[in-house]
């Protein structure tokens, strides 16, 4: 469906109205499934999957790594488990040091994510993912980013299967990511994606 940037939604209610109705809501109460925000902007839309799913739920934190000099321009990403994405294309055409990355992942790590984790789960560790099935939700994508250092965490918690679940999605994302999700599940997919926020008439920044 090619749609030009055009407000799909009135909300994060909204949105998670509309993206239930594309995913297998039967299938995943079978199931042992942990839904799971994987920015804090979507806890909303994981909290009401979750209801209608009987699941537990959760949230994954993760931050992003800027360029040098460059706050704009995330070239990386750390998540609340120490595992780091990067965008190799970045990284390699302005020449920087992965031992860069690393450091400043640690710095993040110490500096960002602790804290964070401490406001969303009073300093408990999340869930167990072992042998369930994960859903990773957030409001939208643009880099995919914070959805492949999601998904390389819920590898490494044990996940059975992990399955996406967005609102709305770039196309040629929606592309990439099939190789490593199982599922995805949105009723949107954009040719032209601008930026997540485009797509919302309300989008409160958290």
């Amino acid at each position: 469906m090619k749609i030009v940037c055009q407000k799909l939604f009135e909300n994060v209610d909204d949105a998670a109205t509309k993206l239930i109705e594309t995913m297998p809501i039967e299938r995943l109460k079978r199931l042992p499934t942990v839904i799971v925000a994987i920015n804090p902007q979507a806890i909303a839309i994981t909290k009401k999957i979750a209801k209608v799913t009987n699941s537990e739920d959760d949230i994954l934190l993760s931050v992003s790594i800027d360029a040098p000099y460059n706050p704009d321009l995330a070239i990386a990403r750390v998540s609340e488990t120490k595992d780091i994405v990067m965008q190799k294309e970045l990284v390699e055409s302005f020449d920087i040091k992965e031992d860069f990355i690393y450091n400043q992942a640690t710095r993040k790590y110490d500096e960002q994510i602790i804290p964070l984790i401490y406001k969303y789960r009073k300093g408990e560790s999340i869930i167990s993912f072992a042998h369930k099935y994960v859903v990773l939700v957030d409001c939208g994508a643009e880099t995919g980013l914070t959805v492949m250092v999601a998904a390389k965490s819920a590898i490494n918690l044990g996940a059975k299967n992990i399955y996406l679940a967005l609102p709305v999605i770039p196309k040629d994302l929606h592309i990439g990511l099939s190789s490593i999700i199982d599922e995805i599940f949105t009723p949107f997919a954009v040719d032209d994606y601008i930026k997540t926020k485009f797509y919302y008439k309300n989008l409160e920044e958290l």
